[in-house]
This record gives C-alpha cells, sequence and structure tokens, in this order.
C-alpha cells in the first residue's frame, strides 16, 4: 500500500492555493498591459499610416492640404497617448486595489480573509464596470478629436481595423477571467474557508435593512402630495401671477421617479432578505461574503443618490416658473431623506463589520462544516 506524506500533500494544496491567489491581481495586472500594448500599437500604427498618406498626397499633388491640418495630423500621437491614460490609470488602481485583497487572503486571520472575500465582491461591479466602459470608449483618438472636417477625413483611415475587435477580445476575456477569478475565491479550495454562524446582531440588521427603503419611498410620495396641495395654495395666493401654473407636469414626472426609487429599494430588499435567510442557514460562507460585497456597493450608491437626485430633483421643476415647493420638496423632506438613509448607510456597514468580526473566535463542533481550515496551531485569529 502506498501512503501520501501529509506535509507534501499539505505543501501541494497550499501552493495550488496560493497560486490562485496571486491570480486575483495578477490576472489585472496583465491585461492591463494587453491594452496598454495595443493601444501603442494601434496608435503607432496609425500615426504611420497618415504620415505615408500624407507622403503620397503631397507627392501626387491630389489634394491641398493646409498647415493647419498638417499641424492637426502631426499632434495624433500626442492625443493619441492622452486618451490611452483612463485605460492605464483604470488597471494601475485596480491591480492595487485586487493586490489588497491578496494580501488579506495570503496568510490573513481569519477575520481579514472574511474582509478580502467581502471587499473582492465589493470591487466587482466596479472593475466590471469600468471594462464596460473602455470597451465603449473606442480607440485612444478617433475621427471626433479633429477640428477640421479635411483631419477627420485622415483620421477615419488611420485607426487600424484589427484594434476595434482586439480591444474588445481583450476586455471581454478580462471580464471572463475576473468572474472566474471571483468564483474559486468561493470554494474551500482556494481559500481555505469553511461556513461560520452568523452572529445574532448582524442577521438582524440584515433583517431590517428593507425597513430604509420602504420609508424612503413613503417619505417620496409625502412629499409629492403635500407640494402639490403647496403648489396650489401657492398660486392661489396674491402673488400666483407670477408663476406659469401648479406644475402638474413636474409633480408627474416626480412621482414616476419615486415608483423608480420604490421598485429599486424594493429589489435590494429582496436581495438583503435573501442573504440574511442564507446566512441564517448556511453559516457565513464564503459566496456568501462575496454575495454580499457584491450587493453592498450598489446599495450604499443607492442611498447616497437618494437624496441628490430626489423625485423633486429630476424632475425638471428646478429653474423653471413654478412654486418654489416643487423645486426641493416640503422644508422638512430633505432633512428627513439624508438623515434616514445616513443611519441605514451607516447600519449596513456595521452589519458588514459584524458579519467580519462573527467569523472569528466560532468554530463549528467538532463533526460540523462550521470550522475555519487550517485553524490549529500556528493559524492567525481575528
Amino acid at each position: 500500500m502506498s501512503s501520501v506524506d501529509p506535509g507534501m500533500s499539505s505543501g501541494g494544496a497550499a501552493g495550488g492555493r496560493r497560486t490562485w491567489l496571486i491570480a486575483v491581481a495578477g490576472q489585472v495586472a496583465v491585461f492591463g498591459l494587453v491594452v496598454g500594448l495595443l493601444d501603442r500599437t494601434a496608435t503607432t500604427s496609425a500615426a504611420a499610416r497618415i504620415q505615408r498618406t500624407l507622403d503620397i498626397v503631397t507627392a501626387m499633388r491630389t489634394r491641398r492640404i493646409t498647415g493647419a491640418v498638417r499641424a492637426e495630423l502631426a499632434g495624433y500621437a500626442e492625443h493619441a497617448a492622452a486618451g490611452g491614460r483612463p485605460a492605464v490609470y483604470f488597471f494601475l488602481v485596480a491591480t492595487g486595489l485586487f493586490t489588497c485583497v491578496t494580501a488579506l487572503l495570503w496568510r490573513g486571520s481569519r477575520r481579514g480573509k472574511a474582509a478580502g472575500l467581502l471587499l473582492a465582491g465589493m470591487l466587482t461591479p466596479p472593475y466590471l464596470g469600468g471594462l464596460t466602459a473602455l470597451a465603449l470608449t473606442g480607440p485612444p483618438a478617433d475621427a471626433s478629436v479633429a477640428r477640421s472636417p479635411e483631419a477627420r477625413d485622415f483620421l477615419e483611415l488611420a485607426v487600424p481595423d484589427w484594434y476595434t475587435p482586439a480591444h474588445a477580445a481583450v476586455l471581454g476575456a478580462a471580464a471572463m477571467a475576473h468572474l472566474v477569478t471571483v468564483f474559486l475565491l468561493t470554494r474551500p479550495a482556494t481559500t481555505g474557508w469553511r461556513p461560520a454562524p452568523v452572529s445574532r446582531a448582524a442577521r438582524t440588521i440584515l433583517v431590517h435593512l428593507p425597513l430604509a427603503g420602504a420609508n424612503v419611498a413613503v417619505l417620496n410620495f409625502v412629499a409629492i402630495g403635500q407640494a402639490e396641495r403647496m403648489a396650489r395654495e401657492t398660486v392661489r395666493g396674491p402673488d400666483g401671477e407670477q408663476y406659469a401654473g401648479v406644475g402638474e407636469f413636474y409633480m408627474e414626472q416626480a412621482t414616476k421617479v419615486a415608483w423608480n426609487f420604490a421598485v429599486l429599494f424594493a429589489a435590494a430588499a429582496a436581495v438583503t432578505l435573501v442573504l440574511a435567510a442564507v446566512a441564517r442557514r448556511a453559516g457565513v460562507s464564503a459566496p456568501l461574503l462575496v454575495a454580499h460585497g457584491v450587493a453592498g456597493l450598489p446599495y450604499l450608491l443607492l442611498l447616497v443618490a437618494a437624496a441628490p437626485a430626489s423625485p423633486f430633483m429630476l424632475s425638471g421643476a428646478s429653474g423653471e416658473p413654478v412654486p418654489e415647493v416643487l423645486h426641493s420638496g416640503p422644508a422638512w423632506y430633505m432633512p428627513a431623506v439624508v438623515t434616514l438613509t445616513s443611519l441605514a448607510a451607516v447600519a449596513f456597514i456595521a452589519g458588514q463589520v459584524l458579519l467580519i468580526r462573527g467569523t472569528a473566535g466560532r468554530k463549528g463542533k467538532p463533526g460540523t462544516a462550521l470550522a475555519f481550515a487550517g485553524s490549529g496551531p500556528g493559524s492567525g485569529t481575528g
């Protein structure tokens, strides 16, 4: 009978685990380098093509090119270099942030690894959104940078035909690689994570968070109704002649925006309740932490946007000849929404902190899955 050395087995598992953890930030850096090389190659090729076309036109004298057009075309490389900088900055920032994720997961305590999984999920929506934005922006410099029609004719033929499909393919591959990496992070073999019981305080906060969205929706509709009544009284008053009307159109728009917010908060409430139910049933698992991160950032952005993007602000009434109450709502409305959303954001962040803190020092009973892998002597504890 053959025997397997436990040290070699654990060493091989640790080596494979570290390889995948390196891939968290490494694949971001690699794809960023590839995108940068594509932009650089396309820019160099386009500049050379422009120069060849200018030389041919000048030699054959088939078209008169002014000095201004020549100067504009000569500055193409500079425009292209400036146009490619957002992609460079994006990948540099993303690499730095995912390096933090790798550091937390590499040799961190149980709390550190929980924070790393949560951060990995939280960074996923902006990273995928950034990749999508880069895919939609096109080449670093195209015909849109031209100020004259003559220069635009040259630039339309300058960008290589292979650039757009190659650029889209690389960004699509970057998105797929990231999704695969995040999926692998949720597997115990990658991070060594095992489910831990969720604390009662964290579960209580998650269950009650949907009330914030419901309260904001109620405040919106109550404020719209009160603002409409106040507007009618203002128009019927002694100063009513200075207004073009009560502003029914703007109140209709505000009502539509309020319903949109209600739908968004209802969707957020459904996601929050599902995550709370999963946490109560299965404990704090790696997929749950990543899912909390993925859903957490959009939820916080929704809370932040509830006040500055209120139904009154988006109705279009601001600056129009309608009663002032239609511009920002009743006097109590904005302070109430800001206070409510701020408390909800603080409660959500506190819930995430409690979710992470609850994973330390709460090992499962022997024979259960509620234990943290590798929690023997020499392992870190938070």
